[in-house]
């Protein structure tokens, strides 16, 4: 009996690993009208994409998905992959996904050939996850990543050491938070340090303060979680340190009665 349960077992891990990677793509309106994720005729073989589906969002089709509803766990998630487009994906209220290896942004991230192409990732609410590796934005100097966080929730990199790659090389390449919750894991804060000061992580365009926690992994350190949000700077900042003082008094008062208008 051990025996037999023993080879089950075996088997059962043989046909698990000989489950492939399936890439879909998706296909637009298609013939059929509409942006809804969960339309198996708006993705490549007619089904919906599931836990072995690498999803890729290309510039070759339009309108891109808008995510309204539980997407379940892909694999992959590939946020502009045609050369030389733009793509984006729109997450609303209700909508969530899970990726089980990597999100990216702005081309092919995980060991791929970068591609010159521009992704973006809105988030207006819902919550996307990365289980385990990065949320990557941009690839190299020529694939573009944006992340516009205007409320929701992404958490990336849970099981890995670092959790967010950012190619700093391409300078615009960023995250704005304008709302919601960026969480993810990271073993180097230095590197948290410089995202957050260069504007590679951003407060409403650059107007705001971003808002940083960080939970320290007990007896995993310096590994830990990184909880980001922002808040907007008070009306009567005009210096831009969002903070209403003397400085911004001094500031109008050097410009006083200056006029323009001709």
């Amino acid at each position: 009996m051990r025996k037999f349960v023993f080879v089950m077992l075996a088997l059962a891990m043989l046909v698990s690993f000989a489950v492939a990677t399936e890439n879909q793509m998706w296909l637009g309106n298609n013939g059929v009208p509409g942006t809804q994720w969960n339309d198996p005729n708006h993705w490549q073989g007619d089904y919906v994409p599931g836990p072995t589906s690498a999803c890729f969002i290309t510039g070759e089709v339009r309108p891109f998905p808008v995510l309204d509803v539980d997407a379940g766990v892909v694999e992959y998630l590939i946020i502009g992959s045609g050369a030389g487009e733009s793509e984006w994906i729109t997450i609303e209220d209700g909508g969530s996904i899970e990726t089980s290896i990597v999100t990216a942004v702005g081309g092919w991230w995980n060991g791929g050939t970068p591609v010159t192409t521009t992704g973006t990732l809105i988030m207006n609410g819902g919550y996307i996850k990365t289980l385990w590796f990065d949320l990557g934005i941009g690839n190299g100097t020529i694939s573009h990543g944006y992340v516009e966080l205007n409320g929701g929730f992404i958490e990336c990199g849970m099981g890995n050491d670092g959790g967010l790659s950012v190619w700093s090389q391409y300078p615009d390449s960023n995250i704005d938070i304008t709302g919601g919750t960026l969480k993810f894991r990271h073993w180097d804060s230095a590197f948290v340090d410089t995202i957050t000061t260069n504007g590679t992580i951003s407060a409403y365009g650059g107007e705001g303060m971003l808002d940083i926690d960080f939970e320290p992994i007990v007896g995993a350190e310096p590994n830990g979680f990184y909880t980001i949000t922002a808040t907007p700077c008070p009306q009567g900042d005009v210096t831009g340190d969002c903070v209403v003082d003397n400085k911004d008094v001094a500031d109008l008062a050097s410009h006083w009665l200056e006029d323009n208008s001709n």
